[in-house]
């Protein structure tokens, strides 16, 4: 058969010889794949002239290198700007047109709640404020007249590509930290937690610059408000705002020093839960290598699987008869809180459906599936530390530090 033939009569979207090669677009695709694709072109373009040294080609692919970046970040910005206006701090329509100075401006209007936002717009500003200057919608890149029938980029002479790639690479850097922190923000956002001037990660940070609540109106206190206050331009007002919701906020307060409290489960509990479910996983030997090995019929221990199965099946029946329902739904959620890295804020809709799971369903069900995870004690710690009870949390470090990563404690 040939190519033709296999291409069905369409040259440029058949469904080709191999299917390795096969690209994913349009309802099998993503908005984010025209925003990072244009950019990768660009890149692979410019390298590929220098590092083939295609001198010969230097004139005609400078354009479409060019036009390429220049269309990313336009699809950057609008990117950015849907999601800031799902998040509710744009409101006005997406602009329409090609006018990557306008979505600058746009974007820079509502970064003033972010600081990490903020600075991600003004690193992109040189390269708005370059690519700007030769017309307000990239048509001078694309075709050797403008709209005004006049020479495109008349202004200009010559363009270094060792120069554009080096440029292109920190370009890609700053969208890319853009792009991402945007995501990051409306999915902050939605959490609720925020001010008029202090977006969630910003008062994470102020968090971690002031000094314990006991301390507060100290020497120690007035120097941490006069470096937030001048770091994030906050007036007495605002400043006394993000406060507010630092000191009532566990992922937050716990950083000055709080303590909350779990809304069922005791302190007790979770340590009695540790407890059994380290009889289910021993600790490690500090020099056993773990090695992976295949499972046979002739290997198989079946009176190691039958003991494991007994330990379990009793450290359940000691956590339900110790634990009440709740306290059992909540262990679970903290568990499930911890090992996806979730927000505390989700804590008390996580909880509700898993209440209704547990006052609905098999208990001993549903407690045996979290007691056979390998990694309960590393997610219960982290859970428990974004429900602010650090100190709750180092005792459960302390009795399986060797299942547990610092990074829990973070």
């Amino acid at each position: 058969m040939s190519k033709r033939a296999a291409l069905k009569g369409d040259p440029f979207f058949g469904p080709g010889l191999d299917r390795q090669w096969n690209a994913c677009l349009g309802k099998q695709g993503h908005e984010l794949n025209y925003v990072d694709g244009y950019m990768e072109a660009a890149l692979e373009l410019a390298d590929s002239v220098i590092e083939k040294r295609l001198f010969g080609k230097r004139d005609t692919l400078v354009l479409p290198i060019l036009y390429n970046a220049r269309h990313a970040v336009e699809l950057t910005q609008k990117f950015v700007i849907r999601q800031l206006q799902d998040s509710g701090l744009l409101t006005p329509d997406l602009p329409m047109n090609h006018d990557i100075l306008q979505h600058w401006k746009l974007i820079r209007s509502a970064a003033g709640s972010d600081e990490a936002l903020r600075e991600s717009t003004e690193a992109l500003a040189p390269y708005i404020d370059s690519l700007a200057k030769i017309d307000v919608d990239g048509q001078e890149l694309r075709y050797a007249e403008n709209r005004a029938g006049g020479q495109s980029l008349k202004d200009h002479a010559i363009a270094n590509l060792q120069l554009i790639r080096s440029s292109l690479a920190e370009l890609h850097e700053v969208l890319t930290s853009f792009k991402y922190r945007t995501i990051d923000l409306a999915n902050e956002r939605r959490t609720g937690t925020y001010t008029s001037a202090c977006s969630r990660r910003d008062l994470m940070t102020i968090a971690t610059m002031l000094p314990s609540r006991s301390e507060w109106g100290s020497n120690a206190f007035q120097a941490a408000k006069a470096l937030i206050t001048k770091r994030f331009d906050l007036s007495g007002r605002k400043f006394s705002e993000a406060l507010d919701v630092i000191e009532r906020h566990p992922e937050m307060g716990r950083r000055i020093g709080i303590e909350f409290e779990l809304r069922y489960l005791s302190d007790e509990h979770v340590i009695l839960a540790i407890e059994q479910w380290s009889r289910i996983h021993p600790p490690v030997p500090p020099d056993h290598q773990a090695q992976g090995r295949i499972i046979t019929a002739e290997s198989f221990d079946m009176d190691d699987f039958i003991r494991r199965e007994e330990l379990d099946a009793e450290a359940c029946r000691i956590l339900i008869a110790a634990l009440s329902i709740d306290e059992l739904a909540e262990l679970e959620t903290v568990y499930y809180l911890g090992r996806g890295r979730l927000f505390s804020e989700d804590h008390p809709q996580l909880l509700r459906q898993t209440r209704n799971t547990y006052h609905q369903g098999d208990v001993q069900v549903e407690l045996d599936h979290v007691m056979e995870k390998s990694n309960f004690a590393d997610a219960l710690v982290q859970g428990i530390t974004t429900l602010g009870r650090p100190k709750l949390a180092a005792a459960v470090r302390a009795l399986r530090p060797d299942c547990v990563s610092p990074a829990s404690e973070d």
